[in-house]
């Protein structure tokens, strides 16, 4: 019953201390051990010890597109050296976006208890602090749920891909690898080029239509962008195969032939895309609208269905990425028009033709990308343009 009540009030005191949390430019290695606690750094790890009570300050850690409190998770039922895992208390929620956990640990099979704090920090990054006792001092439970509550006092734009650099150097770790590292395109990949045609608009009605295609060095090309920078080249070839077909150069002139056997033919016009810079980031939103139905050249009364689509890319490295479709009911002035849509965000990486895409609920994609137009305010994403604000 002892140390059911101890566990209480270690709840209660992670309660009280990591929900007064204010964020502060303090890093938990400027912050002095509570008094009678030996510290010292062994690997990225900060330790303090006083008697059984023990604990471990983590260095700032990617959280590779998870929310905190998932990967705060993650190392739910992972004990300290020497301990076995008992059990565990919901994830709970502290001030400014910290979650911690509060356990049950074993030693020898004698219960100790434990604290999981999870800190958060800019660019998608979290900082894990552990914290474990087997005795029953009321004073070394006061200073270490103190000391984490400072450790944490973190403005988490200090907490930068910057200062994980100067934290994980030792590892190797290059500041682009320890935020979100880049994507290689697919082998052999030669150049992407926007391509003219006819095709069919509105109405029936022949217009100009512009396009892009991945260009390899063993002359074969591709309209398909999706599979080909996502999953590779055969999976393309094996799920789009019509979309591949062969490039040549006659006179200075771009010539394709559809499919294996298609007879080569002129397009109407061409331009090389040029590529991104390896980390280069974008300052802007850029918008594609489709319309599916109607359009401006339909009659009164006849509905206008479509859709938009806009990136967003900031210079933090964070992105936004927002679809929605909509119905005017009547191109009148006193149309009524319905819309719905949705939004995912997280972080991306620029490499030459590849953009590399992690969410924040923790999935991944690569994407190829290229500049549109000379003046860089086109965008080109698995195929797509997309027109910058």
């Amino acid at each position: 019953m002892e140390f059911i009540a101890l566990r209480q009030q270690i709840i209660l005191a992670s309660g009280l201390a990591l929900a007064a949390l204010i964020p502060t430019s303090t890093t938990a290695n400027e912050i002095s051990a509570p008094s009678g606690w030996t510290d010292q750094v062994s690997g990225q790890k900060r330790i303090l010890q006083t008697g059984s009570a023990r604990i471990e300050v983590g260095p700032w850690t990617d959280l590779d597109g998870q929310p905190l409190r998932q990967w705060l998770r993650t190392y739910e039922k992972t004990a300290p050296p020497g301990a076995v895992f008992s059990a565990s208390v919901a994830v709970k929620s502290g001030a400014e976006g910290t979650f911690y956990i509060s356990r049950t640990i074993k030693f020898d099979g004698k219960p100790a208890f434990s604290v999981l704090h999870a800190c958060p920090g800019g660019q998608g990054l979290g900082r894990l602090s552990e914290f474990h006792t087997r005795n029953k001092s009321r004073e070394a439970i006061k200073s270490a749920i103190a000391f984490i509550r400072k450790a944490c006092r973190n403005d988490s734009k200090n907490a930068s891909i910057a200062s994980v650099s100067a934290e994980q150097s030792a590892s190797g770790q290059s500041v682009l690898s320890a935020a979100i590292a880049p994507d290689a395109a697919p082998p052999g990949l030669k150049e992407i080029r926007g391509v003219q045609d006819w095709g069919l608009g509105f109405g029936g009605m022949m217009t100009l239509k512009s396009s892009f295609i991945a260009m390899f060095e063993d002359g074969t090309y591709t309209e398909e962008f999706t599979l080909t920078f996502g999953q590779g080249i055969n999976a393309s070839q094996a799920g789009k195969p019509k979309s591949w077909g062969r490039w040549r150069m006659r006179g200075g002139e771009l010539e394709l032939a559809k499919g294996k056997s298609g007879k080569f033919e002129k397009t109407i016009g061409d331009w090389i895309s040029s590529p991104g810079q390896a980390g280069q980031r974008l300052a802007k939103c850029y918008n594609r609208t489709r319309i599916a139905a109607g359009g401006v050249a339909a009659p009164t009364g006849v509905p206008i269905v479509g859709g938009s689509r806009t990136w967003c890319f900031g210079t933090d490295g964070r992105f936004s990425n927002s679809q929605a479709t909509f119905l005017t009911a009547d191109r009148t002035a006193g149309g009524v028009t319905g819309t719905s849509g949705s939004k995912e965000v997280g972080r991306y990486s620029i490499d030459g033709h590849t953009l590399r895409f992690v969410f924040d609920d923790g999935r991944e994609t690569v994407a190829a990308f290229a500049f549109a137009s000379d003046d860089k305010r086109h965008i080109m994403i698995n195929g797509q343009r997309f027109i910058g604000n």
